[in-house]
């Protein structure tokens, strides 16, 4: 574990020049209680009650804060969707809680759809330790409480597709390469549609990007989300290795693209990269959806080598950093002079979020 508050996006990962993070997620439920959609008086907070008492007792308990989700403030509750913490049916849950660790690695939701959601995330592709950091903590509460579960369907979960060994896997991916070349070749939606029959996930992390003119939409940023959609079928290292071996085919057609972008279409690759670097430093406003598009330009240009001067781990902690409720509370809680005409709370935060995307990336330079 790493040094005590330290977030994890901030440390350095395997292969993440294309795989940002990995989370892994384990649904449990309690035997004798019925699934959240079936609490009847107060089993929620008898949940709750038992969840934060095991946490309190397994090793290191400081490290572990335990709030009830409807005693958080609102902006308290957008930073932590924001940190893929909370959902937002979890935030209206009158009944919600949540175990978060100090480094906010390892996450603990609780009465979502399940009683316990243990959730645990890494930077780059790291599965190995995301899961036995997991699972750690997972076996050191079922020596406290008891879980559902059977020989013959495994752990029981209030849906079908979790019961089994309950354990959902996704990774955070950077495609821009095999995205800027699909319009020709369609390799990443041939990739998509073998993973998705495959019976994965490909989801974008940020939405779509908007005024395209093609059949295929592309995600913002080029960034998607590779997950793992069902649970019964195989071990928790046989369903790990299988979602691993496709990542992998997405990590090596990105790498080709990159070297078929670098060496064939230089001045664009140059364009697109060159243009955010100038939009993020001469600009006095950006909002979070331009930032997110800027930023993983940059990234593209330091992952081809004609950009340099930051880490791909620095450039991925600005994803969380240049977030609306992060940069409102850090807004609320210093006392910043902004221009006389930047005097609503929408431009201060567009304002603010422009002077910490140029002040991250001041030491970034042209290679020739």
């Amino acid at each position: 574990m790493n040094e005590a508050g330290e977030a994890w996006y901030n440390l350095a990962g395997a292969e993440n020049d294309v795989v940002l993070s990995t989370r892994i997620r384990f649904a449990r439920n309690f035997v004798n209680f019925p699934f959240p959609l079936r609490f009847n008086c107060d089993d929620g907070e008898r949940i709750q009650t038992l969840v934060f008492d095991a946490f309190s007792r397994i090793e290191h308990p400081e490290r572990y804060q335990a709030l009830s989700v409807k005693k958080l403030d609102a902006l308290g509750k957008r930073i932590l969707q924001e940190r893929g913490v909370l959902t937002p049916s979890e935030i209206t849950n009158p009944v919600a809680g949540i175990v978060v660790r100090t480094d906010g690695k390892l996450v603990c939701a609780v009465n979502a759809e399940d009683h316990v959601r243990l959730s645990c995330f890494g930077a780059g592709l790291d599965t190995e330790a995301v899961f036995t950091e997991l699972k750690q903590v997972d076996d050191a509460l079922q020596d406290i409480v008891q879980f559902a579960a059977s020989v013959e369907f495994g752990y029981l979960t209030s849906s079908l597709k979790n019961t089994g060994t309950g354990m959902k896997l996704s990774f955070f991916m950077h495609l821009p390469s095999v995205s800027f070349f699909n319009r020709e070749t369609r390799e990443l939606s041939a990739l998509i549609a073998d993973t998705e029959k495959k019976g994965f996930s490909v989801q974008p992390c940020f939405g779509y990007a908007l005024n395209y003119e093609d059949s295929f939409l592309p995600a913002l940023g080029s960034c998607y989300e590779i997950s793992s959609s069902r649970c019964f079928t195989g071990t928790e290292a046989e369903q790990i290795e299988e979602l691993k071996k496709t990542v992998y085919t997405f990590i090596d057609a990105e790498r080709v693209s990159g070297r078929k972008i670098t060496d064939n279409k230089p001045t664009a690759l140059r364009d697109f990269v060159y243009k955010a670097l100038a939009a993020v430093k001469y600009s006095r406003f950006l909002s979070e959806r331009e930032c997110l598009e800027m930023l993983f330009r940059i990234k593209w240009g330091i992952d081809t080598g004609i950009l340099e001067g930051i880490e791909n781990s620095a450039l991925f902690s600005l994803v969380y950093r240049t977030k609306n409720a992060h940069i409102e509370f850090i807004n609320r809680n210093q006392h910043f002079k902004f221009e006389s005409d930047v005097n609503t709370s929408e431009l201060q935060l567009m304002r603010l979020r422009s002077l910490i995307m140029q002040e991250s990336l001041e030491q970034i330079g042209i290679c020739a």
